[in-house]
């Protein structure tokens, strides 16, 4: 599958960055996956590094260069040749989807210092500024998904993570007088996403469920300051894993994926009545992920018997995406009954990055 992944990923090249799909029968459905997502195509880029650097870091500049909003932010998604996409429905103040903006951030603190030149780092540096500026406020954003107006514990995640990589990309007193405020607030807010009746971290506050994104949070968090020599927190992440596969994960042929969250009505075709949501092969490689780096964060702190249950998990759980029905194919959603929604993307670069990521993190993880 590892072939396949990476050909995805050169299909899905655009000149603004890596794009969600740029071919299959999402032409005759659902076009908005025909374009470039910021977060999708800085996620894909990161992984794209190990096997092609020169031309995933040429994808990062591409993202790093495209148009803003009138709140120096990004649109929700742009066209190949780097238009904003006028029929995004996340384009308005105060339902931006500012995950995408931290994650830039993440993206541009991989650049080689020869990528970093003057112009290119003040564009950087002036979307950083937007962003500071946007969370001062506590505007709200929208979820990963497209469907709530709020606060998430996925995208304080990226929040975090993006603000922490501000701080590598530069000088202490060029960042913003507030910046280790607001990461600080930020970090501190993550007890409010822990719901002590479910044991386990949840969308919001407000929404307190299991959802996909959470386990994408989860991922993006170990990456963060947040999770290092943190017991608490990596106890916090197991409960809530176990969670996630209690509620969410369902078999699929040999293999299992889980539902985004419960009652979706999005089934890769059509957004109809609740529950219609098909399994997401991406989200068994996202939990084999989270728990690679459960096991690396155990191993440092001397936990030989979790270390050894958490590098189980990540290996049985990658077992299980090489078991679904069409994996290779790298889809966005599968049927329980094994077939590929016939309007849904087939070839979707997030999906293909988060097996790069699945594999890369377990091997890590066994060393």
């Amino acid at each position: 599958m590892l072939i396949e992944a990476l050909q995805v990923i050169k299909n899905n090249v655009t000149e603004s960055g890596i794009a969600a799909a740029t071919s299959g029968p999402v032409s005759n459905g659902h076009r908005e996956y025909l374009h470039v997502w910021p977060r999708d195509a800085i996620l894909c880029a990161l992984e794209w590094i190990d096997y092609e650097p020169q031309k995933a870091y040429d994808s990062i500049e591409a993202v790093c260069k495209l148009q803003l909003n009138d709140a120096g932010l990004f649109y929700q998604r742009y066209e190949f040749d780097g238009k904003p996409d006028e029929f995004g429905w996340t384009n308005s103040h105060g339902n931006y989807q500012i995950d995408q903006d931290a994650l830039m951030l993440v993206g541009a603190s991989k650049l080689p210092k020869n990528k970093l030149n003057d112009k290119l780092n003040q564009t950087i540096y002036l979307h950083y500024l937007n962003l500071i500026k946007y969370i001062e406020k506590e505007n709200t954003a929208t979820d990963v998904w497209e469907q709530k107006r709020g606060y998430f514990f996925y995208t304080t995640s990226a929040l975090i993570w993006g603000l922490e990589c501000a701080e590598v990309l530069f000088e202490n007193e060029k960042l913003s007088p507030n910046h280790f405020k607001i990461k600080n607030k930020l970090i501190e807010s993550l007890t409010g996403f822990y719901n002590k009746p479910m044991n386990a971290y949840v969308k919001s506050p407000e929404e307190p469920i299991m959802d996909l994104e959470v386990i994408l949070g989860l991922v993006i968090l170990n990456y963060t300051s947040v999770a290092k020599n943190n017991e608490k927190f990596l106890l916090n992440q197991l409960n809530s894993l176990f969670v996630f596969e209690n509620e969410l994960m369902v078999k699929v042929g040999s293999g299992a994926a889980p539902i985004r969250y419960d009652g979706d009505f999005w089934n890769g075709e059509i957004v109809g009545a609740s529950g219609i949501g098909r399994p997401w092969p991406m989200g068994t490689c996202l939990l084999s992920s989270a728990y690679s780096l459960a096991a690396m964060n155990s191993k440092k702190m001397n936990s030989v018997n979790l270390y050894n249950y958490c590098i189980n998990k990540s290996k049985i759980n990658l077992e299980l995406v090489k078991r679904i029905p069409h994996a290779n194919k790298f889809v966005e959603q599968i049927d329980k009954n094994e077939f590929v929604p016939a309007n849904g993307p087939v070839g979707l670069s997030w999906a293909a990055s988060e097996y790069l990521r699945a594999i890369k993190l377990h091997q890590e993880a066994k060393k």
